[in-house]
């Protein structure tokens, strides 16, 4: 069993910004992807769990950026479960650049679903065991609730699109990164730049379906943006986001 994973990443053309620097949303779909490979090389991939009528989704997120990988820039991904906490299965990231320097570290928490009526189940559940690498651990924090703001600067309405969408049929976690950094505007990323941001993902959405994203400082806190969605429809809550800038 390959408890741990490492990737070598090459960092793209259409995976930087015009600063050519690595866009944060690209640090998500890496992980989601070595995530992806960890798992079907355990046995607990996209299709093992199909078959078992589970599936994967991810729950609560954070990364923190040291350096933004350039255009063309080798990085490595080293990544692995991290054990479990009441109904999470925990997984940390580190990436590094090729002086085995950290770029960046991220954890995150993911929910054992049923396919069939999609309510959460006990990890212990699945018919495999995932090792735990007791005591390893890239950010070694909690990912706990994140407490709602009611004042805002403004709001955007986004409609989720055919290429929103992932294989579970609803808006990929990635996306919603994509969705957030999109509600700054270009002065704000050429000023300053995300340090770190912790996601919580509370509903699914599918396509076709409107949500508004709103706006505002986390706390009255200038240097930390709160972000948060709501299905326009329904008013049920998306996502919550902290964004803590530089």
């Amino acid at each position: 069993m390959q408890s741990v994973l490492n990737e070598e990443i090459l960092v793209k053309s259409y995976e930087v910004d015009c600063n050519k620097k690595t866009k944060l949303y690209s640090f998500f779909n890496y992980m989601q992807e070595a995530a992806f490979n960890h798992a079907c090389s355990l046995g607990a991939g996209y299709e093992d769990m199909k078959k078992q009528k589970f599936l994967w989704v991810l729950s609560r997120v954070k990364i923190e950026v040291i350096r933004y990988p350039e255009w063309g820039e080798k990085i490595y991904l080293e990544t692995w479960p991290k054990g479990t906490n009441r109904l999470f299965e925990l997984r940390d990231f580190i990436f590094r650049n090729e002086r085995n320097e950290k770029v960046a570290l991220a954890t995150s928490a993911w929910l054992v679903l049923d396919s069939n009526n999609m309510k959460p189940q006990k990890v212990q559940t699945l018919p495999f065991a995932l090792p735990d690498n007791e005591g390893k651990y890239a950010l070694n924090e909690e990912l706990g609730k994140i407490e709602s703001q009611s004042i805002f600067e403004f709001e955007i309405e986004r409609t989720a699109t055919y290429s929103d969408i992932d294989v579970n049929q609803h808006v990929n976690n990635a996306k919603y990164v994509e969705w957030i950094q999109d509600c700054f505007s270009e002065e704000a990323y050429i000023n300053k730049h995300i340090k770190s941001l912790q996601l919580n993902y509370l509903s699914q959405t599918r396509l076709g379906q409107r949500v508004i994203i709103k706006i505002g400082n986390y706390k009255g806190n200038l240097g930390i943006s709160y972000v948060e969605a709501i299905i326009k429809e329904s008013s049920n809550k998306v996502f919550q986001s902290i964004i803590e800038w530089e």
